[in-house]
């Protein structure tokens, strides 16, 4: 399937490993934008432990339901950040329209 693609750079872990790097880096800066806004440490500090637990269980020591338990983390934190960052941009919204300001 790959190649009928033309993808099969995708299945060399030379190509992989800093790929999955630069992802998880982006996650992770979006991750510390968003916590300007509502707060709340907890998803920025769960999303940089679970970027170097996933690199380290696919890398250096497969161990697939450890990169899976990663992941799940990964998505928790970043659902966390983003339901804590609509919260506040409604509750600013609404405080906008309260004081008679709109946007």
């Amino acid at each position: 399937m790959a190649s009928a693609l033309g993808a099969t750079f995708l299945l060399n872990d030379a190509t992989l490993r800093p790929l999955l790097i630069a992802t998880l880096v982006v996650t992770l800066i979006g991750s510390a934008l968003t916590f300007r806004l509502h707060r709340n440490p907890l998803p920025v500090i769960l999303t940089a432990i679970s970027g170097p637990w996933i690199y380290f269980f696919t890398f250096v020591h497969w161990t697939p339901p450890l990169v899976w338990t990663g992941l799940a983390v990964l998505i928790g934190a970043q659902l966390w950040d983003y339901r804590r960052t609509r919260a506040c941009t409604r509750n600013v919204a609404t405080a906008n329209t309260v004081a008679g300001e709109s946007r």
